[in-house]
């Protein structure tokens, strides 16, 4: 098991550079699924350590695995994102721009 504390992290409980809450509330105005990310609270951070443990229908990952994460989330709406994650105009950083609880709840 492993714990984190990274530069979004930091920055999103001091509110520095600027508050959160008006990130997630931007997004949370884009459609019906961003609306999720509009919480009255923030689950902050976006590091990944390693695989624990797995659970039904996992065949790739095994208990101890070294896995590598980048905290870019992407809804894949536009087609200007399907070839290259980095091309899509909505990407936002998971954690930060982002309510991780909602972002990780669908994705993992």
């Amino acid at each position: 098991m492993a714990s984190a504390i990274n530069y979004h992290t930091v920055g999103s409980s001091i509110f520095e550079p600027v508050p959160t809450f008006g990130f997630l509330e931007r997004y949370g105005c884009l459609s019906e699924q961003a609306g999720r990310h509009d919480l009255p609270y923030h689950v902050l951070g976006s590091d990944l350590a390693g695989v624990l443990r797995t659970g039904p229908g996992v065949n790739r990952w095994r208990p101890g695995d070294r896995v590598v994460a980048y905290c870019l989330s992407v809804e894949l709406e536009s087609s200007d994102g399907h070839d290259d994650t980095m091309l899509d105009p909505e990407q936002r950083i998971r954690g930060f721009e982002t309510n991780s609880a909602a972002s990780l709840s669908r994705r993992w």
